[in-house]
């Protein structure tokens, strides 16, 4: 049954705020938004360090980044971050901020911006 886009918004908030940590096990990402909607929640991120990741989770501070494919690493991680309510407590308020310093209307802007120069560049 597909739900309608509010319902399904609802849910998500509600699921990201309750989790501890969102893993986000890709093998690279267009940016990682899905991060930056858990870190909008106060859920900090674990993930490879590949391409997209590496700009949506600030390693150390809003979540960690762990070598690709070094999995004994990212269960030592998830389990460290578990287990350290102090240290997950603070990253979280880092990444509801850092959260807050993204916008569709900002990235729009940014884009719009490169596309500019593209063309000025061209003629």
């Amino acid at each position: 049954m597909k739900r309608p886009p509010h319902v399904w918004n609802q849910e998500k908030i509600a699921l990201l705020s309750s989790a501890h940590l969102a893993l986000v096990p890709s093998v690279r990402e267009g940016y990682g938004i899905v991060v930056i909607e858990a870190n909008a929640c106060g859920t900090v991120a674990v993930g490879w360090r590949v391409p997209g990741l590496q700009d949506s989770i600030r390693d150390g501070e809003t979540g960690i980044l762990v070598p690709f494919g070094d999995v004994q690493a990212l269960g030592e991680q998830l389990s460290n971050l578990l287990q350290d309510h102090d240290r997950r407590t603070t990253m979280a308020e880092c990444a509801k901020k850092w959260s807050r310093t993204h916008s569709w209307d900002k990235a729009a802007e940014e884009f719009g911006s490169v596309m500019d120069s593209v063309i000025s560049e061209r003629n």
